[in-house]
Formats: C-alpha cells, sequence, structure tokens
C-alpha cells in the first residue's frame, strides 16, 4: 500500500470516527428527551409551567399600566382648572413622572411578551420533534468500509505481524540449499609426499592437525 493510499485510508477511518461519535450524541440526545417527556402530558405539563413566569410578568404589568392610566385621568383633571394659566410645577412634575413610568412599563410589557412568544415557539418545535421520536425506532449506528478493496478496488496485502500484534522483520536473504549460514573454519593437516595428507594417521575418521604433528614430532 502507498503513503497516498494509507492517507486515504487514514481519513476514511477518521470520518467514520466522527459520524459514529455524532451518532451518539444525537442518540444520548434523543433517548434523554424520550425519558423526560413520555408522553404529550407530561410535554404540555412543562409547557405551562416554563410559560408561567412569563405570563405572570405580563400580567403585572398589564395591570401595572391600569393604574397608571388611571392615575393620568385624575392628573388630567387637576389640569382642567388651568385651562388658560401655567400649570403649577408640583403637578407638573407628576404628569412627567406619569408619562416616564408609563414608557418604562410598555417596554417591560413588551419584553415580557417577547417571552412569552420564545418560550412557546420553543415548546412548540419541541413537541413536532417528540412526535416524531415517540413512533420513530433508535437509528443503527453508522458503519462506512475504508478497506483497501472499497477504497481502490483492488486488494492490497496487509503488512506481515508477528503472533504479539507488531510488525515482523524483513525476511532475510535467501541462502544456497544445503549452505550454512556461516562459513566453517578449515583445519590444516600435515602433507606428506606424494601430496596426501596424514588423514587417518590418529585413527579411524581423524586427522592430525600441524600443531599436533608438530608436538609429535618434537
Amino acid at each position: 500500500m502507498t503513503s497516498e493510499q494509507m492517507r486515504v485510508q487514514q481519513e476514511c477511518k477518521t470520518r467514520n470516527t466522527n459520524a459514529v461519535l455524532d451518532w451518539r450524541k444525537r442518540e444520548r440526545s434523543d433517548n434523554n428527551l424520550r425519558e423526560k417527556y413520555p408522553d404529550v402530558a407530561s410535554l404540555r405539563r412543562t409547557r405551562d409551567e416554563d410559560l408561567g413566569p412569563a405570563r405572570a410578568a405580563v400580567e403585572r404589568s398589564k395591570a401595572r399600566l391600569g393604574e397608571l392610566d388611571q392615575e393620568r385621568e385624575r392628573l388630567a383633571r387637576e389640569r382642567e382648572f388651568y385651562p388658560k394659566g401655567p400649570v403649577p410645577p408640583d403637578l407638573q412634575r407628576r404628569i412627567d413622572q406619569n408619562d416616564a413610568v408609563v414608557a418604562a412599563q410598555t417596554q417591560v410589557l413588551k419584553k415580557s411578551q417577547e417571552d412569552v412568544a420564545r418560550v412557546a415557539a420553543n415548546f412548540d418545535e419541541l413537541e413536532a420533534t417528540m412526535k416524531r421520536l415517540w413512533v420513530s425506532r433508535p437509528t443503527p449506528m453508522p458503519t462506512m468500509d475504508c478497506s483497501a478493496d472499497v477504497l481502490f478496488g483492488h486488494s492490497v496485502s496487509p503488512a506481515p505481524r508477528r503472533a504479539d500484534g507488531r510488525p515482523s522483520l524483513p525476511a532475510p536473504r535467501r541462502q544456497r540449499q544445503g549452505a550454512l549460514p556461516f562459513a566453517p573454519r578449515r583445519r590444516r593437516f600435515a602433507p606428506v609426499a606424494g601430496g596426501r595428507s596424514l588423514r587417518g594417521c590418529g585413527g579411524p575418521g581423524r586427522s592430525i592437525p600441524w600443531r599436533l604433528l608438530h608436538r609429535r614430532a618434537t
């Protein structure tokens, strides 16, 4: 397998690992939702509980605005006593203060209504998701074949490995059949007349080396 093929195979394995991690995360989230909301009633009950504070804030803002409107009417009746002349400073101060509180309370009411709409939209989306999860089955784990046969269209022989799983060492060079892995040391024998050695002089199947012959001669 070439280095380019090894790189492609490694990228395939990385994509497969990421897909499995995403699948596990998604399955864990779906299972948590199924356990938290086993039916429609539990979902609607949680929806009402979460919408309660925002709806209460809307009601308080509306009640406060009603009180401010009533106060504004009383201030308007007091101002009718000064159709042409200047309004007393104390009355004008209360009118200005009423206008400022009404503006601030209107912003609070708007924000509370936006919170109610946001929470309701989130639960609408959650309810649509739960309807799908209540009737669906768990999705199988994604698998991606990263073998050489699938990626490159031909088989690639794997690298040889030992019994413990580590790569094996390269095989040594082939030797001639019957040859020894090392050169044996040749022994020298004493020559005699006629070009023959004294092989056999030490007994059956034995030979006399130079040093033994020299020792016997002395």
